[in-house]
């Protein structure tokens, strides 16, 4: 049975929406190379299709009939496993049935961002709860971020089903969403639930639609031990250490980047935003604003942490403009920019040690931090100093390191009694 959409449309010859589509995504801007994949799908596309007529049906048929899930069309699905097939398809469907393509947006964020454009009123709701997470929430901005990327393709979804404004927004569009993400771990599941969550909270108090579809979400259970951290022993940390090559310019970078994030538990976005105004030599401290909460913390410069910066600036930074404290090693000497390559670093010496990496951890400089945690845990250490340590705003972030079984990992890397952190809050 033909869908309204499709019944209002007239049959369109496959080959003739292939040209007219290409043309039309050629004058909106979209990258050759991009282009060169989506006619890439398209012939294989005419050559499924043979000489029958377009529908989103036979679209449909096409993307299942290489291997993509029923409901792939929608592009919502975590089966997606080929988003070039998808995209390049959705393109074709907005061709045939008269949806404009949208224009090329330029990148000002990493990321992301989808092909498609929302209406103004969406686009203002968004920007609503943009500012809310932000200056109600006091949210971080990468945290923001992440938020807005995830409620944009909600918002994507049920447009499809509820036009361009929010007022006929029902609980089963939510639970179409949520059951459209397919293949979801229990953690992500309940991550995305807790933050559709907080927005239709906010659509109900915003008086932006009649009733409170928060209460209406399903509870997803992750099991109590699902998120206990990853802890390195005192020899794996030493090993870690000893398996760098302080001679090389990348060895001194990296012995001192590791020595951040596994003495003092800085955050792998702190270590890559550190730059040189931070140090403060005389007062033998770090200052930073911690980037996830925005809140400020100082931390003591200790001896070996200071000793390995002051190697890698004299001897191993190269000459640069960038205030930056840690660049790339080639030239143009960029300053690292993605949370990736510190992750590639410690799986680096982590294998160069000769230390199993677990498959069913993520294994990142946050480790480093976790262990950090746990080993002052150990100590018997106060939760509330913990807390100050990591930079939590609350003891409540802290209480996951409680789940870690002490007996069982009886060492340390770590000096927790020479760790002296003072919290500085703004004013």
């Amino acid at each position: 049975m033909k869908t309204k959409l499709e019944a209002s449309v007239p049959s369109s010859d496959c080959s003739a929406a292939v040209q007219g589509v290409s043309h039309q995504l050629e004058s909106c801007g979209y990258r050759p190379s991009t282009l060169g994949v989506y006619r890439w799908v398209w012939k294989k596309f005419l050559r499924f299709a043979a000489k029958e007529p377009f529908s989103r049906a036979l679209a449909e048929r096409f993307l299942q009939s290489q291997g993509l899930i029923a409901g792939a069309l929608e592009g919502y699905g975590h089966d997606s496993r080929r988003p070039c097939l998808v995209a390049a398809m959705r393109a074709l469907c907005r061709y045939v049935y008269g949806s404009p393509a949208p224009v090329k947006r330029p990148v000002t964020s990493p990321g992301r961002f989808s092909d498609r454009q929302l209406s103004d009123d969406l686009e203002a709701t968004l920007g609503r709860y943009q500012r809310h997470c932000t200056v109600q929430r006091r949210l971080g901005a990468g945290t923001v971020y992440a938020r807005i990327t995830r409620i944009r393709k909600f918002l994507e979804f049920v447009s499809d089903r509820v036009g361009p404004h929010l007022e006929d927004l029902r609980a089963d569009h939510v639970s179409d969403f949520i059951t459209a993400q397919r293949r979801m771990a229990p953690g992500t599941a309940a991550g995305l639930i807790c933050l559709l969550r907080s927005f239709l909270s906010f659509l109900w108090t915003s008086e932006i639609v009649s009733k409170d579809l928060s209460q209406s979400l399903p509870k997803v259970r992750v099991p109590e031990h699902a998120h206990i951290p990853l802890v390195w022993a005192r020899e794996q940390v030493d090993r870690l250490l000893s398996a760098i090559d302080r001679n090389t310019a990348k060895g001194k970078r990296d012995y001192a980047i590791l020595l951040l994030a596994c003495k003092l538990g800085l955050r792998s976005k702190d270590i890559r935003t550190l730059v040189l105004e931070n140090l403060r030599w005389p007062e033998a401290r770090i200052e930073i604003t911690q980037s996830k909460n925005g809140r400020a913390l100082t931390l003591p410069l200790l001896e070996d942490v200071g000793d390995a910066l002051i190697d890698y600036l004299c001897n191993g930074r190269p000459n640069s403009p960038s205030r930056e404290v840690f660049l790339g090693i080639y030239a143009p000497f960029k300053p690292i920019t993605t949370a990736s390559t510190l992750g590639d670093i410690m799986k680096y010496y982590l294998r160069r040690a000769g230390i199993p990496i677990p498959k069913h951890h993520p294994v990142g400089l946050h480790s480093l931090r976790h262990t950090l945690a746990t080993r002052m845990l150990e100590s018997n250490i106060p939760l509330p100093t913990i807390s100050e340590v990591l930079g939590h705003r609350s003891t409540e972030s802290t209480r996951i390191y409680t789940k870690v079984d002490i007996a069982a990992l009886r060492s340390a890397g770590l000096d927790p009694d020479a760790m002296i952190f003072k919290e500085v809050r703004h004013a």
